[in-house]
């Protein structure tokens, strides 16, 4: 069905991923690139400005040395930004109580370098695997 990926719900990918390729509806499932939108735009709007750049995740990560997002998350104060990623992160365990999303999670996550950046991800998927998945 896809290159890297036998069926939507494994957690794993069934070879590696390419490095410096950006990938295709062909190759992981669309609810995979939607992820891993969400998680450029939870980095770049909510945890790079509260705990600074993270070099290792983002080489890692993207295929880009800057992100195509764009914000002055910057320049709010720390309760601000706090208040900003803690609602990215709300925004995300929401969309992981759907299983197919929360599988493409889990195969960016064991894709991704350990880092300060990677362990926050875990965490997140530590609290989704405690609230009920749903099977749509």
């Amino acid at each position: 069905m896809y290159k890297y990926v036998k069926n939507k719900l494994d957690h794993s990918y069934c070879a590696a991923l390419p490095k410096g390729k950006e990938l295709s509806e062909e190759e992981i499932p669309l609810e995979e690139l939607e992820i891993r939108e969400m998680i450029e735009a939870w980095y770049q709007s909510g945890y790079a400005p509260l705990f600074g750049e993270d070099s290792e995740f983002w080489s890692s990560f993207s295929l880009e040395a800057e992100s195509s997002i764009r914000g002055n998350w910057g320049l709010n104060t720390d309760e601000e930004k706090r208040s900003r990623l803690e609602r990215l992160e709300l925004t995300i365990l929401t969309v992981l109580r759907n299983r197919n999303y929360f599988a493409a999670f889990k195969r960016v996550l064991s894709s991704l370098k350990q880092s300060p950046t990677q362990l926050r991800l875990h965490q997140l998927v530590s609290k989704a695997s405690n609230t009920t998945i749903k099977s749509h």
